[in-house]
């Protein structure tokens, strides 16, 4: 994962080997990791990003 800090908002670029790449942000780094989880968890339950 690919964290940086802009303006104090965290953007991550996940890209999991099996996965289309995954883009999230948050107001913390902590923030950020949770919204990554969560958008890959919802890909494996519908079979696409929503």
């Amino acid at each position: 994962m690919h964290t940086a800090g802009a303006g104090g908002v965290y953007n991550s670029e996940v890209i999991p080997a099996s996965l289309p790449s995954v883009i999230t942000q948050g107001d913390t780094r902590e923030e950020a990791f949770a919204n990554a989880r969560e958008a890959i968890a919802c890909y494996l339950e519908y079979g696409r990003l929503v």
